[in-house]
C-alpha cells in the first residue's frame, strides 16, 4: 500500500488549519473551519482544534479496529472537549470546528466516514470513480444566499446582507435541518455519512478537503498532459518536438477541456475563515490554469456581471490572465472598463453604446489590442437542449473527472405494444 500526504496553509505566514495523517490500515483528513471576524471563545485556535481532534481520532481508529468510525469520532470529540472546556467557552456559536474524512481497512473491506464538506474519492478497478461528499452545507447556503446575490458587490447593502448570511448560517450549524460538522458536541458524529466498500473493487482512495476537489483534479490533468508532451519529445523514431498538445499526433492528443466559471462573484463570496481559505485556494488554481492551461488544451472561461478588485484578493490577477474578452451591453463605464479597459479604451466606450433594443450584440477583444462589435444569432433554450441531446454521444473519456460527472437518468425502455388479436374469418 502506497500512502502520500500533502497539505499547505492558506497563507505562508499562517498556521495550517488542515490535518492529514495515516497509520497502518487507516487515514484521516480534517479541514479546520471558523467564522470570519467572529469571536470563537477558544484560546487555542482552529489549527489546534483540527490537529488535536485528528490525532485522537486516528489513535481511536487504530486501537479499536472493531469499533464503528462514528464511535471513534464521538470519543475523539469528547477528548478534545475535555482538554479545553475549563479554559474556553464552548457555548460560542463560532467555536472552532472541522470537517472529517476517515477510512479504515479491515476484513477485506474499506470502512469510511465523511462529515462536513470534504470529499472521499473511491477509484474502482473498473476505471470508475465514486465521490462521497457531504453537501448539506452547500444546500443550506444556497437557501440563505439569495438576498446576498441580489445586491451589487461592494455596496453597504451587500455587506449587511453578507453579515446576516454569516449569522444565519452559523445558527444552523449542528442543528436538524441545517448542516453537521465536528465541533464541541460529540453527537455530530451520529450524522456523518458512513459506508463500506469491498477492497477488491478499489484501485485507490483519496481524501480531499473542500478546496481540493474539481480544481485540483483539473490541475493534475494539466500536469499529466505536460508530462505527456515531455515524454513525446524524447529520443526515438516517434519523438515529437512540441510545446503544446496540438503538436502531438492525433492518436496521442488528449481531448480539449473548457472550464466555465459562471457568476464569478459567488466564487469570491466568503462567509467564514474556512470560506476565505477555500476561495484563496480556488483562485490560485484558476490563475494557474489560466496561465498554463492553453498549452495543455485546457481553456478557462470566466463569466460575471462585474469582475473587479472589489470582489476580493486575486480577482484582478485572475482577470489579467484572461486574454480574450467579451462584453455585452453595460449601463456604466466602470463595468465596461473591467472587461475591456486593459484591451483598448475605445472598446470599453463602444460597449456602453450598445442599444438596449439590440440583444446579442457584444464587443470582443484580445491582448493584441484589437477589438470589434459582433452579434450572435438567437438560440432558444429548446434549440440549445436539442443540440445537447444530439451531441450527448460525444462525451469524452476523462477518467480524472468521472467523479464529478452529473448522473443523467437513462430513459426507461418504451413498453412493447402487442398488436390486438383479431378473429380469423374465412
Amino acid at each position: 500500500m502506497n500512502v502520500a500526504l500533502g497539505t499547505l496553509p492558506a497563507e505562508p505566514d499562517q498556521q495550517n488549519e488542515d490535518f492529514a495523517a495515516a497509520a497502518p490500515g487507516a487515514a484521516v483528513l480534517l479541514d479546520g473551519a471558523g467564522v470570519a471576524g467572529a469571536e470563537t471563545g477558544c484560546v487555542h485556535g482552529i489549527a489546534w482544534f483540527s490537529s488535536t481532534l485528528g490525532g485522537l481520532l486516528l489513535g481511536n481508529i487504530a486501537q479499536d479496529p472493531a469499533r464503528p468510525l462514528t464511535g471513534c469520532l464521538a470519543d475523539a470529540l469528547r477528548g478534545v472537549r475535555s482538554l479545553h472546556e475549563d479554559t474556553c467557552d464552548l457555548t460560542y456559536r463560532a467555536s472552532p470546528t472541522s470537517t472529517v474524512v476517515a477510512v479504515r481497512v479491515g476484513g477485506g473491506a474499506l470502512e469510511y466516514l465523511v462529515l462536513g464538506d470534504s470529499t472521499l474519492l473511491l477509484a474502482g478497478q473498473d476505471g470508475k470513480t465514486t465521490a462521497v461528499t457531504d453537501d448539506r452545507l452547500d444546500q443550506v447556503g444556497k437557501q440563505l444566499r439569495a438576498p446576498v446575490d441580489r445586491l451589487p458587490t461592494g455596496t453597504p447593502e451587500h455587506a449587511a446582507a453578507l453579515a446576516q448570511y454569516r449569522d444565519d448560517l452559523t445558527g444552523l450549524r449542528n442543528r436538524p435541518g441545517g448542516f453537521w460538522i465536528a465541533g464541541p458536541e460529540p453527537r455530530a458524529a451520529e450524522h456523518a455519512l458512513t459506508g463500506t466498500v469491498p477492497l477488491e473493487t478499489l484501485a485507490s482512495v483519496t481524501l480531499l478537503s473542500d478546496g481540493a476537489t474539481r480544481l485540483d483534479v483539473l490541475v493534475d490533468e494539466m500536469e499529466a498532459r505536460f508530462r505527456l508532451i515531455g515524454m513525446r519529445g524524447g529520443a526515438g523514431p516517434d519523438a515529437v518536438l512540441t510545446s503544446d498538445v496540438w503538436g502531438l499526433p492525433e492518436k496521442a492528443r488528449p481531448v480539449p477541456v473548457v472550464v466555465v466559471v459562471d457568476e464569478v462573484a459567488e466564487l469570491f463570496l466568503a462567509a467564514s475563515k474556512d470560506d476565505e481559505k477555500r476561495r484563496d485556494a480556488m483562485v490560485t488554481k484558476l490563475i494557474r490554469l489560466a496561465q498554463l492551461g492553453r498549452a495543455a488544451g485546457i481553456y478557462l472561461e470566466v463569466c460575471g456581471q462585474r469582475f473587479g478588485a472589489e470582489l476580493g484578493r486575486g480577482a484582478t490577477m485572475l482577470r489579467a490572465q484572461l486574454t480574450g474578452r467579451v462584453c455585452h451591453r453595460v449601463n456604466d463605464e466602470t463595468s465596461a472598463n473591467m472587461a475591456l479597459g486593459d484591451i483598448a479604451p475605445e472598446a470599453a466606450l463602444a460597449a456602453t453604446r450598445i442599444p438596449a433594443e439590440r440583444p446579442g450584440v457584444a464587443v470582443v477583444g484580445d491582448s493584441s489590442g484589437g477589438w470589434s462589435r459582433v452579434r450572435s444569432p438567437h438560440l432558444t433554450l429548446e434549440d440549445a437542449a436539442a443540440v445537447c441531446r444530439d451531441t450527448s454521444g460525444l462525451i469524452p473519456v476523462l477518467p480524472r473527472l468521472d467523479p464529478f460527472r452529473p448522473v443523467v437518468p437513462q430513459p426507461s425502455a418504451a413498453p412493447v405494444v402487442q398488436p390486438a388479436t383479431r378473429p380469423v374469418t374465412g
